[in-house]
C-alpha cells in the first residue's frame, strides 16, 4: 500500500465520527506513524491528495478557531 493509501484510510478511520480539528489529526497521524514528526499535514503530499480523493473540505471552525476536516455526507 502507498501513503496515499495509507492517508486515505487513516482520515477514513479518524474522521469516521464526525469534524475533527487539523491540530488532533496531525497529532493522531504522528502517532500512527504516518505523519512525519515535524511535518505539517497541509505540507504532507499524501495527505493533500487523500483530502481531494475523500472530498474533504477544510472549514474554520470560527474566526479564533483552528481548521476542522470531516468527510463529506453519504449521498444514498
Amino acid at each position: 500500500m502507498g501513503r496515499k493509501d495509507d492517508a486515505i484510510n487513516f482520515l477514513r478511520q479518524v474522521l469516521a465520527d464526525g469534524p475533527m480539528s487539523v491540530a488532533d489529526i496531525e497529532a493522531d497521524a504522528r502517532g500512527a506513524g504516518v505523519l512525519g514528526e515535524s511535518q505539517r499535514i497541509s505540507q504532507s503530499k499524501p495527505f493533500r491528495t487523500a483530502r481531494e480523493a475523500l472530498g474533504i473540505v477544510p472549514q474554520k471552525s470560527s474566526m479564533a478557531g483552528g481548521w476542522v476536516w470531516a468527510l463529506p455526507p453519504k449521498v444514498p
